[in-house]
């Protein structure tokens, strides 16, 4: 991406965050691109999306215009689509119309779905956008060996999950703080397994171990 691109996002509030997905750190100019992407990595039927990927032009009264899209998106179930992401008042704004059909018109002419992502379109999924951004914190920190075995050995040997608060009383040889930082990383790295799209609590939270998936150290 353009540096000259990067710093002015960054004046506007903008920024990046990483994407186990794409391997690289994925670039956000506002609220909405930047709570998609955490809904892009976390998606399994979400196999790759690209940033910007590509220009499209369009004429009004004589004038032309270009559109550069947030995303293509390709899905295992589904077809590749085209997305940009703006506020919900672009969306019925006359102004945009023109934009708007000039990115169906490409889409239908190559093979594309075209979706607009505003900030009501995500409403829904708040509470697991809120976990994301929440376990993201702890997704880059270091667990000891003997307290990551520690913690597996407890999990794997329930056949139900386990609240938070119970893992902890099960774990005395480990600082309850810790703990449950530990909890968390292990959830945003995908060994563990909890209901996101309920609000995570220290104390109620129930977990399990992600069957089969085991973390290297």
């Amino acid at each position: 991406m353009d540096q000259k691109k990067i710093a002015k996002q960054g004046r506007n509030g903008g920024g990046a965050i990483p994407s186990p997905k794409l391997g690289t750190m994925v670039y956000y100019r506002n609220r909405i691109k930047r709570d998609y992407i955490r809904l892009l990595n976390y998606d399994s039927d979400v196999e790759a999306f690209e940033e910007w990927p590509c220009t499209i032009t369009y004429r009004v009264d004589e004038c032309e215009y270009t559109c550069t899209p947030d995303f293509s998106v390709f899905r295992r179930q589904s077809a590749p689509s085209i997305v940009v992401c703006t506020k919900q008042a672009n969306v019925n704004d006359p102004q945009y119309f023109p934009r708007w059909t000039a990115c169906k018109m490409w889409c239908q002419n190559h093979g594309y779905e075209f979706n607009i992502v505003t900030e009501v379109v995500l409403l829904p999924y708040q509470p697991l956008i809120s976990n994301l951004k929440r376990l993201a914190v702890h997704a880059n920190r270091a667990i000891p060996p003997q307290a990551y075995e520690y913690l597996m050995r407890t999990l794997m040997q329930e056949l139900s999950p386990l609240s938070v608060a119970e893992i902890v009383q099960r774990t005395p040889l480990l600082d309850t703080t810790r703990t449950r930082s530990y909890l968390w990383h292990l959830l945003a790295t995908g060994v563990l397994v909890t209901d996101l799209t309920i609000p995570l609590n220290v104390q109620t939270t129930r977990i399990s171990w992600n069957g089969g998936r085991r973390m290297t150290e």
